[in-house]
């Protein structure tokens, strides 16, 4: 529910159960200051994010089947705007989105592992604007830019 649904009672209920020491030894293992637990955020950028699923993708740190498990479920989020409708139909993605901001500043961040033919690629777009509702569009539009350039070569060499 956590990772599918974007639950925050999910996460909730995780993290009153989680080894905590466990959960900070990923981050440093993958070359992150540990987080705080008690701090509020944990401020990332579009490195650190991309860390994780190159971690999947290349099942660096966990298992090959704990790797595949773990994307597969990215590939089952129900985030349906940002790099999601980017994507023709049939193209398969694993992704995970996040939402931060306050009263003044929005955030909405998006990561993906996306599977063209031979070439998967990882793109990872942060924005922040003054409203939620702009957000998606502009990952979006970015997504559609990457993905019409790395889908360029092979469209050009089957025709």
């Amino acid at each position: 529910y956590m990772i599918v649904h974007s639950d925050n009672n999910a996460t909730f209920i995780l993290n009153s159960i989680i080894d905590v020491d466990v959960f900070k030894k990923v981050f440093t293992d993958l070359g992150l200051n540990a987080p705080d637990w008690n701090a509020s955020d944990y401020p990332v950028n579009v490195k650190d994010v991309s860390l994780f699923m190159r971690a999947l993708y290349n099942a660096s740190y966990l298992s090959i089947a704990d790797s595949e498990y773990a994307t597969s479920l990215l590939t089952q989020s129900d985030f349906k705007l940002g790099v999601a409708a980017s994507l023709p139909r049939g193209v398969a993605f694993s992704h995970k989105f996040g939402e931060a901001g306050d009263a003044v500043e929005k955030q909405l961040h998006e990561t993906a592992i996306v599977y063209v033919e031979e070439r998967p690629y990882l793109i990872t777009i942060m924005t922040k604007g003054n409203s939620f509702d702009t957000l998606p569009e502009v990952i979006k539009q970015i997504s559609s830019m990457v993905y019409r350039e790395m889908t360029a070569d092979t469209t050009a060499l089957k025709n």
